[in-house]
């Protein structure tokens, strides 16, 4: 699962204490842990066509149908993210956001995020 990230994510570093390589390397470490504790947890993220398009940053070319990404935790609305450039769910970039929606409002260690198993809660394809 590392090397998905790796080829997917984004990375940052600090020069001053590592190697952009070495930054690369633990961008895409996090972002598999927080995709696999994301699988774990009683969450999903609902993906649905966003109602702006790409002319919004881009007059240039064709139009193209952004999503929009929207991560429940416990059947609650948390946190979305719109005007996502990708063409469909199936973009390996979706599971980057998955991730990166996860890392960024995950609940505290001592909130209740696996309340049992689950039963076709990830959206995936439009």
């Amino acid at each position: 699962m590392i090397d998905f990230f790796y080829n997917h994510g984004g990375w940052s570093y600090d020069p001053s204490k590592e190697s952009s390589e070495e930054g690369h390397y633990k961008s895409a470490e996090s972002l598999a842990q927080a995709f696999k504790e994301f699988m774990e947890a009683d969450a999903y993220v609902g993906w649905e066509v966003d109602d702006i398009d790409s002319t919004e940053f881009d007059s240039a070319s064709p139009p193209r149908q952004l999503l929009c990404a929207t991560l429940f935790i416990n059947g609650k609305s948390v946190a979305s993210l719109s005007g996502i450039d990708i063409s469909n769910t199936g973009d390996p970039y979706a599971k980057v956001i998955e991730a990166e929606l996860w890392q960024d409002h995950k609940p505290e260690q001592d909130e209740p995020v696996n309340d049992g198993p689950r039963e076709g809660l990830i959206v995936r394809e439009l």
